[in-house]
């Protein structure tokens, strides 16, 4: 009986130790490390490191979806994009990850749950907040990235209609891409008067 126990204790320290040297090299990963790296260095943050970040992000993403790992891969791809917009700014670079996220929502079939309604939520406000900020960006971009942002909540909203509970989309979802329709159409005339374009949201 207690050599048994024995052989029992030396399975568990060996499958302890195969996880912890695991999660070691999961920490250890060099990509992972160089995410990190550039996601946290914002004082030096330009177009050419959000796009370098943007693609270790993919790739790590896109790992995680053929590694069965799909939790890590949304959140991953919603947490990055994320710090794009609210630490670095990066409008343009952060709106193909946006554009990821609801592919490989839809995908690994995810559920629309409220956790990530308010994810999207967070997202349409951290956009938004990233476009005001950058005084110096042109009309023609300005407007070009609001169309990417329109495909975006589209495409988010029709992923809550086919894996969520409300027919035809969640509601909050049609409020966000309500506004940022009404946000768009008024962008127009006031542009005309180089007025810059509206922002309120109510």
């Amino acid at each position: 009986m207690s050599a048994a126990a024995a052989r029992r204790r030396k399975q568990l320290a060996k499958k302890a130790a195969a996880r912890a040297e695991s999660g070691g090299a999961e920490e250890e990963d060099p990509v992972t490390l160089r995410l990190n790296a550039l996601l946290a260095d914002t004082a030096n943050s330009d177009e050419s490191t959000a796009y370098e970040a943007l693609q270790l992000a993919q790739s790590q993403v896109r790992r995680g979806v053929k590694t069965g790992k799909y939790a890590e891969a949304t959140d991953l791809a919603y947490t990055v994009g994320l710090s794009l917009l609210e630490k670095h700014g990066r409008v343009s670079v952060a709106s193909q990850l946006l554009a990821e996220l609801v592919r490989v929502l839809n995908e690994t079939h995810t559920d629309c749950n409220d956790e990530w309604i308010q994810r999207m939520s967070g997202l349409d406000s951290a956009y938004r907040d990233a476009l005001e900020r950058d005084g110096q960006m042109a009309t023609d971009e300005r407007d070009r990235l609001g169309r990417l942002h329109l495909k975006f909540l589209r495409s988010a909203l029709k992923w809550s209609e086919v894996l969520g509970t409300v027919r035809l989309g969640d509601c909050a979802l049609h409020e966000l891409l309500g506004r940022h329709c009404w946000r768009m159409s008024s962008r127009a005339p006031a542009a005309e008067g180089e007025e810059g374009g509206a922002s309120t949201d109510e």
